[in-house]
């Protein structure tokens, strides 16, 4: 009986985990769809308040880290695109 319950007690942990997991990418792709095609004198400054308090919402925790960061060079990435196209057109 006792080694039932542990079971269940592992699997909610188990979810738990996995819910957290999913909150931190849904964070990252909301904060991503927030910034994307974004461009000015301030949206540097912006980017990153904005990606200071997410990553604060969930205490540092490294994989959100990790995500907004990834994030950051896609968008890094799109800029430098958007400004080339601008310099050749």
């Amino acid at each position: 009986m006792i080694d039932i319950k542990r079971k269940a007690q592992g699997g909610q942990q188990e979810t738990t985990q996995e819910n957290a997991r999913e909150a931190l990418h849904k964070a990252a792709a909301a904060y991503h769809a927030r910034h994307t095609n974004q461009a000015g004198a301030d949206y540097w400054d912006w980017a990153l308040n904005d990606l200071q308090a997410v990553a604060g919402l969930y205490n540092d925790d490294p994989l959100i880290l990790d995500l907004l960061n990834a994030v950051l060079k896609d968008l890094e990435r799109e800029y430098k695109r958007l400004l080339a196209a601008q310099e050749n057109a």
